[in-house]
């Protein structure tokens, strides 16, 4: 007998099939009754979902009901609920084919004999009137592979393989303020981490029938001493311990002055009191969560689910031999990737990125704050599941949040909320984003979507830093054309960034042509290009002269994207000029600093050796300095002076 080399599985043995339909399905172990199919499915490190396949609604097409082994091996097997559900469309499609044929054309399909070229190539005709598409074709291809049909009867897909089209992505300037934003509140953890570091051994227990004196309560060393060996830090109900345990007065201190300082959903962050308050010093909340995940979307182009699913001991970093400059060394970050099927055998495939090892807001440093943050939680864990297994008798409930806590156990992203230990990997498993993220994002004026950060491909680093930034985030792992989307997106900011170079450019350009270049034809050409008198003033008469050669229009308010490190009000720290400010104007004088900028820059890219392999930023600001350079010396060869 034949084998026929297969797409979708392995090679199988072509036979023909009796025409006669089998009354009873023959799955063992697999079948919930004569005609039902039981189909596990696995998401992420979860248990498996039990989902069902009707096959008696097929019963009268034996070409599909006598082969539904193989389309349970090939098709069902391992799929999620909401995936059957598409599956079924799509096999309702070809039964409504089959019965075309019959009905209108007198072909009867009763099993894989009955299908060639010509039967097969009917699916044409039958889709003119029913929308078809390439995925409808791809699908009908895919059964009948799945059924064991030659491939020389398998009608090509004639339709055009349309991709996704790319989403609007975030603007630059509301990226590169969430990045800075979310850094602040990064900074915000990790000072109440160092406070917390630095205070835990220092104080003593404050109350009075404990030796305490009156202003003892006062001093939050004394006050973590309280949290930490009178009320403790076993997470349960603090009405219990009020009433249980005798703690009026350690509650009550502690409520009457401030903990930690805690980040809120409504962005208003503050010291909170009370027992919750001083418990934030080892348990993170969910709103705690958020800038992390959100600078990782940012850095690493990770989806939100491999983000929120990290697993301890699944991902991993990797050296690698690069150094940029003379100490800025990197490192690969491997995580696995969250598939909505997945079986429990397969070996899992894992998304790269490259990581500086040294700042704070890289992937490196993220998560191995992230690993010291939650630690106590993970603690918390393994004592709560230890305790509830030690009980002979569990209620439902404590059933329910036993089975959690063994599911979560090794989660990074764990966080406390209403006396419970909670993950964001079960919301990874769901497909879903926090409820508290999208009221915290919303608060905050942001998008309230974090799959549109993973889109903006890394806005910031690609377009305002240096070339270090530019070249780690295009040194990444692609192994498939799905990640062109991200290219795409990415090119799509980098031309919108450019954008607004080639308007200051011209701009400018109008400003060095100018046949007579005397202070009123300025004016009456700035004028013309929508300045105020005060931007004006500024230009000509104070000269605010920048690294760039280029004047500058209100240093003290540089636009949304050029203010990075600028304190309000203060002059502008970044000069960030030559990608695009509409700030900036260059005049004929600004030659020699212009060009000593570029001659700066060509030096650099050969003192970093792999920034001269790649394109990143340095390569777009010398064709800017180039192009600016060039139409001032070809303004001076054409003898026009500047006064």
């Amino acid at each position: 007998m034949k084998r026929h080399s297969s797409r979708i599985g392995k090679f199988r043995v072509s036979t023909s099939i009796p025409v006669e339909v089998d009354d009873v399905l023959r799955f063992p172990g697999k079948t919930v009754n004569e005609t039902t199919i039981s189909i596990a499915s696995y998401r992420g490190p979860t248990r498996a979902q039990e989902n069902e396949f009707p096959f008696e609604d097929y019963k009268e097409y034996p070409v599909i009901f006598n082969n539904a082994d193989r389309i349970y091996d090939h098709i069902l097997k391992g799929r999620s609920h909401s995936t059957l559900i598409v599956l079924r469309r799509g096999l309702n499609l070809i039964v409504e084919f089959l019965t075309w044929l019959k009905n209108y054309h007198g072909i009867a399909v009763s099993n894989v004999d009955d299908i060639d070229l010509n039967t097969s190539s009917m699916i044409y005709i039958f889709l003119v009137e029913r929308l078809g598409n390439y995925k409808k074709i791809s699908f009908f291809r895919r059964v009948l592979r799945t059924l064991g049909i030659l491939e020389e009867n398998i009608p090509l897909n004639t339709f055009l393989s349309t991709s996704t089209e790319v989403k609007d992505v975030v603007p630059i300037e509301v990226v590169v303020k969430m990045y800075i934003h979310f850094k602040r509140e990064v900074e915000i953890i990790i000072d109440r981490s160092k406070e917390f570091d630095s205070l835990k051994l220092l104080g003593h227990d404050p109350r009075r029938e404990h030796g305490g004196k009156s202003r003892d309560w006062q001093n939050l060393a004394n006050r973590i001493y309280v949290i930490l060996h009178v009320f403790g830090t076993e997470i349960q109900s603090v009405r219990g311990r009020r009433v249980d345990d005798g703690l009026r007065t350690a509650i009550a201190g502690l409520e009457n002055h401030p903990g930690a300082m805690v980040l809120r959903v409504d962005g208003n962050h503050k010291r909170l009191k009370g027992p919750t308050g001083y418990l934030a010093y080892l348990y993170p909340s969910e709103r705690d969560l958020l800038p992390f995940v959100a600078l990782l979307l940012i850095k690493t182009r990770f989806n939100l689910a491999v983000i929120m699913g990290l697993r301890i001991g699944v991902y991993a970093f990797k050296p690698v031999s690069l150094i940029f400059g003379q100490s800025e060394r990197v490192i690969q970050f491997a995580a696995p990737k969250y598939r909505t099927v997945q079986n429990a055998d397969d070996e899992p495939n894992f998304v790269h990125c490259l990581s500086l090892i040294r700042p704070y807001a890289h992937p490196y440093q993220l998560i191995k704050f992230l690993e010291r943050l939650t630690t106590p939680l993970r603690k918390e864990v393994k004592r709560k599941i230890k305790e509830l297994k030690l009980k002979k008798f569990l209620n439902t409930s404590e059933k329910s949040y036993l089975d959690k806590l063994e599911t979560i156990k090794d989660d990074l992203f764990l966080y406390y909320a209403s006396g419970e230990i909670g993950s964001l990997g079960t919301f990874a498993k769901t497909g879903a984003s926090p409820t508290v993220f999208g009221m915290a994002l919303k608060n905050l004026d942001f998008p309230t979507s974090l799959g549109a950060l993973r889109s903006a491909a890394l806005a910031y680093g690609a377009n305002m830093s240096g070339a270090t930034e530019s070249i780690t985030q295009l040194l990444g792992d692609h192994k498939n054309k799905r990640s062109a989307k991200n290219y795409w997106n990415r090119k799509q900011l980098h031309n919108r960034w450019s954008a607004l170079f080639v308007e200051v450019f011209e701009l400018s350009m109008a400003l060095i042509e100018a046949n007579t270049f005397s202070k009123e034809n300025l004016r009456l050409l700035l004028q013309r290009q929508g300045l105020s008198q005060k931007e004006i003033n500024n230009l000509i008469e104070t000269g605010h002269l920048t690294r760039w050669g280029n004047r500058c229009s209100d240093p003290y308010d540089p636009p949304p994207g050029f203010n990075v490190g600028t304190v309000d009000g203060r002059r502008c720290v970044g000069q960030a000029c030559i990608d695009g400010c509409r700030r900036a104007r260059w005049f004929p004088d600004a030659l020699d600093l212009i060009q000593t900028e570029r001659n700066n820059m060509l030096e650099r890219l050969c003192n970093v050796g792999i920034a001269a392999t790649a394109h990143s930023v340095i390569h777009d600001r010398i064709t800017r300095c180039e192009k600016i350079i060039s139409m001032i010396l070809s303004r001076r060869s054409a003898g026009y002076v500047t006064p």
